[in-house]
């Protein structure tokens, strides 16, 4: 699923810009030698301002053609997301198949078994409180809360853990010596405002939910993730490292993350405003077993929105190698939290038909068995 992905396109338009510039090579070389041949009826002197300006024209235009199209190849991608949330337990549903659900479900316990602390935030007003004011026939207010914070924390947890694993991945054949290791002690200034990157990825035998009662640790840190639950108790780690491509620099801008590189410039941001993710009413009731129309559970939508801007010397590159990861990161973010992907791999619209199909005939046999008994 890698339809109008930033690098591919990019490689793809810089192939066709290369037969571009030949061909306006040879044009222009033709027109270069017809003008060659009546500056020579001119004087000298007249000759050589003629070649200058005919020179500096030539590489304007190319310069300006260039970065028109590197203009037309930069993309901002907008990933949507969705959380179902109990507002009467303040818990987060799982939603079996859906993988940032399933993940946030679990990381979230164990964040809560290791830290109450973020309990407590979380539950001091819960996620996407309004208030209403009876004095006053407007839409209810939204309130942002502590849970808001962290959730959006979460959800930048779980970019940031596709992204680690993406480049690992990706790089994990390069021989270059090139490359950038950021280990989590690398980031300090950059990610570990991140609550949940910071407990995650911290060393097992330096927390209490990882030692044994022989006091040693249940994993160890070069395992890529563990989990351990005893009752109640959740603890969870997952090993963070990211691999860049040479030269690149790590850095937020606000809330967002961007990577930095000769070559391109990738943005990263999470967002969550606590408004309605309008999943329907069957799937809450059919899929997830929630009571119709039920006000204690409500769906919630997020976005991830990834900027990506090529720069001009990424169009003179050999070396594709250095961004092509961005289109495979895209990728698994679209597996893992876009809505939109995991109705369709779930076919919910088939399903959903055939569920309608199955009332009606169950329907229709009940109204036979009335009239039967009748």
């Amino acid at each position: 699923m890698k339809k109008n992905y930033p690098a591919e396109n990019f490689v793809s338009e810089k192939t066709k810009n290369v037969f571009n510039v030949m061909t306006l090579f040879f044009v222009a070389l033709g027109v270069n030698l017809c003008a060659t041949g009546l500056a020579m009826e001119l004087d000298k002197k007249f000759s050589l301002l003629l070649i200058a300006f005919g020179v500096l024209l030539s590489l304007g235009f190319l310069m300006y053609h260039y970065y028109k199209r590197i203009i037309g190849l930069n993309r901002t991608f907008e990933i949507y997301g969705f959380q179902i949330y109990n507002r009467n337990t303040k818990e987060l549903v799982a939603t079996p198949g859906y993988q940032f659900s399933d993940r946030s479900f679990i990381q979230l316990k164990a964040a809560f078994s290791e830290n109450q602390s973020l309990k407590s935030l979380w539950d001091k007003d819960g996620l996407a409180k309004t208030e209403y004011n009876p004095y006053k026939h407007i839409s209810p207010t939204r309130i942002k809360t502590d849970a808001d914070d962290l959730f959006a924390e979460l959800i930048e947890y779980n970019v940031l853990d596709d992204l680690s694993s993406t480049l690992s991945s990706y790089f994990r054949s390069s021989e270059s010596k090139e490359l950038i290791v950021m280990w989590p002690e690398d980031t300090i200034d950059t990610l570990m405002s991140n609550r949940f990157l910071k407990l995650f990825s911290g060393n097992p035998k330096n927390r209490e939910g990882f030692i044994d009662e022989s006091g040693s640790a249940v994993t160890d840190p070069p395992n890529m993730r563990a989990m351990v639950r005893t009752g109640t108790y959740f603890a969870y780690y997952a090993r963070f490292v990211l691999v860049l491509p040479p030269k690149s620099t790590l850095r937020r801008e606000g809330k967002s993350i961007v990577i930095d590189n000769p070559l391109f410039t990738v943005k990263i941001l999470s967002i969550f405003e606590g408004t309605s993710a309008s999943i329907p009413e069957a799937f809450k009731c059919d899929y997830l077993g929630i009571p119709e129309r039920s006000p204690d559970y409500s769906d919630l939508r997020f976005t991830v929105r990834i900027e990506v801007r090529f720069k001009f010397r990424a169009l003179f590159s050999k070396d594709k190698h250095d961004y092509l990861w961005i289109d495979d990161f895209i990728d698994s973010l679209n597996r893992t939290m876009s809505q939109e992907v995991f109705f369709e791999e779930i076919r919910w619209d088939t399903a959903q038909t055939v569920m309608f199909c199955q009332r009606v005939k169950e329907l229709a046999a009940k109204k036979d068995s009335e009239k039967k008994d009748l």
